[in-house]
């Protein structure tokens, strides 16, 4: 299964799980002795990604506002570290 590293970092560390290899493009500072599968077979890589959204037609001052507010919380350090 291929899934979030926020999801399955917590299990890997109790060993409830065995991570075999990272879907990244390269191995990861968080598990730097896992190989990438693209180590296996060059070129394999996914990512994960997440949106905010709103309905049609929200105003843009709206969807500025809140964009403005998710930027400055990522750039928070604690909150920064959380999602590297």
């Amino acid at each position: 299964m291929i899934d979030n590293l926020g999801n399955s970092l917590p299990m890997l560390r109790k060993g409830k799980v065995k991570v075999f290899a990272v879907a990244s493009e390269a191995r990861i500072p968080e598990l730097p002795d896992v190989p990438a599968i693209a180590e296996f077979f060059p070129g394999f890589y996914s990512v994960g990604w997440y949106a905010v959204v709103a309905p049609p037609n929200s105003p843009a001052a709206l969807a500025d506002k809140i964009s403005q507010a998710i930027a400055e919380t990522l750039r928070e350090p604690d909150v920064a570290k959380r999602f590297r």
